[in-house]
């Protein structure tokens, strides 16, 4: 089950992440088995089993929402609230029963930044995922 684990975020801050645009976490700091896609932002299920996805998201703005979406369909959000619209930060964790070939990925609700990764190595933004069970 360790293939079936990924943890990506980004190489330097997302400065135009569109309102509704998939979030790219293009790079990876693990994903042994390849199944989170660097140039689509979207996690393939290799097997039928129960998942866990973790997200984090640093913004710019008052909310810094983000939603976790399988095959198009919203299932979780985050939202960082800061009323005083410095940097929200915003995390969530799902488990999900899935099948073979379902798609996951991580959708921006608002146009503004995401913090990626400084180049001491700390990641403020990032989306994980792994299985816990095989069904």
């Amino acid at each position: 089950m360790a293939d079936t684990a990924f943890l990506v975020t980004l190489s330097a801050n997302l400065n135009s992440a569109s309102q509704g645009s998939t979030i790219v976490w293009n790079f990876d700091k693990y994903n042994p088995g390849n199944h989170y896609d660097v140039t689509t932002g979207m996690y393939t299920v290799p097997s039928a089993g129960y998942y866990s996805f973790s997200v984090a998201k640093r913004g710019n703005h008052a909310h810094g929402t983000v939603y976790l979406i399988v095959d198009g369909a919203r299932v979780a959000w985050t939202d960082g609230y800061n009323p005083d619209h410095s940097v929200p930060q915003g995390t969530s964790t799902v488990i999900l029963k899935l099948i073979a070939g379902q798609k996951v990925w991580i959708e921006n609700r608002e146009s503004n930044v995401v913090y990626g990764i400084e180049p001491s190595g700390f990641m403020w933004s990032w989306f994980t995922g792994y299985m816990l069970f095989p069904l």
